[in-house]
C-alpha cells in the first residue's frame, strides 16, 4: 500500500447488515454437519451473552466450525463461495452501498483503505471480488484495498492467526508489511459494530473512530471519542467532514 494513511473498514455487521454475517453463512453452507454446526453457534452465543471471554470462545467456535467442514474444502473454495454469497447480499440490498461509496471517495483522495475481518482472510477476499463482480468497485479500486483475516493452514484446519480483538493489529501490520507502530501512526479512520470486543483495538488507535449504528450497542456508554454513526450519514459528508462526525446521545 503506498498511500501515507489508511482507513479500516470492518466487514460483518458493518459493512453488511447486522444478523448476515459471511463468516456464519460461508462455513455453514460448506458445513458436513449443519445441525451440529447450529448446535455450535447457539452454545457459543450463550456463553457471550453470560460473559464468558469473547476471544477465547469465538477461537474456539472458529476451530469447531473449521472441524466440521466437508472434505474437500479449500481456500480458493471458501474464496468463491464467500464471493457467491455476498454477491447474493449485494443483490438483496444487505450490503451498505454508502459504505463503499465512502471508501471509494476516501480512496480517490488518496487514503489507503483496508478490509479487516475476524472471518478467514479468504472470506474478506470473497467480499471484495464480489464488490467487483457487482459493478460496486472498478477493478483498479479493488486493487487498492488491502484485505486482513483469520489466517488458516487450510490442509490441517488449524488456525494460524485469529484476526480478533488485540490480533486485529498484528494482522493489519501483517498484511501491511509494516510494523504495530507504523499501524498506529498510519490509521486514519476506523470504522466497526463491536467496540466493546472484535474492534475495540482498531478503535482505540485510530485517529477518527466511528461505530456503526446497531441494537447490539443502543445502549451502551460509549467514550466521548467514539462517533457513533449510520452509513447514511455518513456518505453524505464531505471527507474532511467524516472526520468530525457528531456523536448521537440518543443512539448510545
Amino acid at each position: 500500500m503506498q498511500a501515507e494513511h489508511f482507513d479500516v473498514y470492518d466487514i460483518d455487521g458493518t459493512l453488511t447488515i447486522p444478523g448476515h454475517d459471511l463468516w456464519y453463512l460461508c462455513t455453514r453452507n460448506l458445513s458436513a454437519d449443519k445441525a451440529l454446526f447450529d448446535r455450535y453457534v447457539a452454545e457459543w452465543k450463550s456463553e457471550i451473552h453470560n460473559g464468558m471471554d469473547p476471544f477465547d470462545r469465538s477461537l474456539t467456535m472458529m476451530k469447531r466450525g473449521l472441524a466440521l467442514l466437508e472434505n474437500g474444502v479449500t481456500s480458493e473454495r471458501v474464496a468463491d463461495e464467500v464471493r457467491r454469497i455476498a454477491g447474493n447480499l449485494i443483490d438483496q440490498e444487505l450490503v451498505w452501498r454508502e459504505a463503499i461509496d465512502f471508501l471509494k471517495r476516501r480512496v480517490r483522495a488518496g487514503s489507503g483503505a483496508v478490509f479487516s475481518t475476524t472471518n478467514y482472510h479468504e472470506g474478506a477476499v470473497g467480499f471484495l471480488l464480489a464488490l467487483h463482480h457487482s459493478g460496486w468497485i472498478s477493478r483498479t479500486e479493488m486493487k487498492k484495498i488491502v484485505v486482513s483475516g483469520s489466517r488458516i493452514d487450510w490442509r490441517s484446519r488449524t488456525v494460524v492467526h485469529f484476526n480478533m480483538g488485540r490480533n486485529k493489529v498484528i494482522g493489519l501490520a501483517d498484511d501491511l508489511g509494516i510494523s504495530a507502530e507504523a499501524v498506529r501512526a498510519k490509521i486514519d479512520c476506523a470504522f466497526g459494530d463491536d467496540p466493546l470486543g472484535s474492534d475495540r483495538e482498531l478503535l482505540e488507535i485510530a485517529a477518527y473512530p466511528h461505530v456503526i449504528k446497531n441494537e447490539n450497542h443502543r445502549h451502551l456508554n460509549l467514550p466521548a471519542r467514539l462517533k457513533v454513526v449510520a452509513w447514511p450519514e455518513v456518505e453524505v459528508m464531505s471527507v474532511s467532514e467524516s472526520m468530525v462526525l457528531p456523536s448521537d446521545p440518543a443512539s448510545k
